[in-house]
């Protein structure tokens, strides 16, 4: 048992290396294996976290997984070039469909966005294939959801699935205080994130503690978070700087529940929706590769009580407080549909623009409980 962790630790700081270097990073880890002490140089390759057994035992209850399974159900993901660039975190997970359960990848949505540092439509993941080596693979992303949305993306691998151990998507109920654990890679680390607590939820976002350096969280996105049963509750999309400092910030994770919803659209051609909840009322049921671009409140005589752009992340509890505060009679959302890049075919591309042909509008009427107005863009 303690060889195994001694291989484990190396692992945790060894840069997973591409597909033409693998000798090398297998020559590494044996050398290692064959030392004794310090473990700190990692066969002489820099940036080392020194961890403990806990890292892949993490202080769960019963049913907590064991390292070779947190290793096969988390990797690093990387767009596919000779050098190892734009680095994200990715989680496999377990969903059915049409009775027969099978394996999928989820990365953030965010990391396939049109601009510099994205991973793209088809990308490399490093899994790890067992005996202290990783793999390269080709994933394809198969369905996504918007970045200022959802902020997932679905997957399946090419080549290699055998490797992988899916983790299974929890129905247990949580609630605030509750203990959670994220795995996944920033930098060239494996990162375990513990003692992540829970604080809130929306219909679109799990919200925990984030106990983990500032400096050090690039790259975290797509990791998997994990209840005390050491199932699947989440995919870890960001951050956000809490007010008083960095013991106050708060990690965000879409709800695995809606993973499902991606899985089933990628079997319909993309088409599929979610509960948009606001004011307590589903006020739409929103494409999954939606999102809102624009929203007005409106009083019983139709005036406008307060509106608001959203140029990336939708403000899900900003518009609810406004409904709160103005208890308007309507609310108007603008939409959009996230759609790959024509210059770029592999890349996402959100538009606000008039000339976004998936835009639409629509009315709804929070008294009657319904859409009573709806208009789209002109092809």
């Amino acid at each position: 048992m303690r060889k195994n962790f001694n291989y484990l630790v190396v692992l945790a700081g060894l840069v997973a290396l591409s597909e033409s270097a693998a000798w090398a990073q297998e020559s590494l880890i044996k050398a290692a294996l064959s030392r004794s002490g310090s473990l700190s140089s990692c066969g002489g390759v820099s940036s080392c976290a020194r961890v403990g057994a806990d890292l892949f035992t993490p202080r769960l209850s019963a049913g907590a997984l064991n390292q070779e399974t947190i290793l096969r159900g988390v990797f690093q993901a990387r767009e596919t070039t000779v050098n190892r660039t734009n680095l994200f975190s990715g989680t496999v997970f377990q969903a059915t469909h049409n009775g027969v359960p099978e394996t999928y990848v989820a990365v953030a949505a965010h990391a396939l966005e049109s601009g510099r540092f994205v991973l793209g439509k088809t990308f490399t993941a490093d899994i790890y294939a067992g005996d202290g080596t990783f793999k390269a693979v080709p994933v394809e992303i198969i369905q996504v959801s918007a970045p200022s949305m959802l902020d997932v993306a679905i997957g399946k691998v090419l080549e290699g699935a055998e490797e992988l151990r899916p983790f299974e998507i929890s129905r247990r109920p949580f609630s605030n205080g509750d203990k959670a654990v994220s795995y996944g890679f920033a930098g060239q680390k494996f990162v375990a994130i513990e003692n992540r607590m829970f604080s809130s939820k929306t219909p679109l976002c799990i919200r925990t503690t984030m106990p983990y350096p500032r400096n050090d969280r690039m790259g975290l996105c797509g990791s998997a978070l994990l209840d005390e049963a050491g199932q699947l509750i989440g995919i870890h999309t960001g951050s956000t700087y809490g007010k008083y400092g960095e013991a106050d910030d708060v990690g965000h994770a879409t709800d695995v529940r809606l993973l499902e919803v991606l899985v089933e659209a990628a079997y319909h051609d993309g088409v599929g929706t979610f509960p948009l909840i606001l004011g307590g009322q589903k006020v739409l049921d929103m494409p999954v590769d939606g999102y809102i671009s624009y929203v007005r409140l409106f009083n019983e005589n139709k005036k406008q009580l307060w509106q608001r752009g959203f140029e990336s992340k939708f403000a899900y509890d900003q518009v609810n407080a406004m409904i709160e505060k103005f208890s308007p009679r309507y609310i108007e959302l603008t939409t959009r549909r996230v759609h790959w890049d024509p210059a770029t075919p592999d890349k996402l591309l959100e538009i606000r623009n008039p000339r976004d042909k998936t835009r639409r509008t629509y009315r709804y009427d929070f008294k009657e409980g319904k859409i009573i107005f709806e208009s789209k863009s002109k092809e």
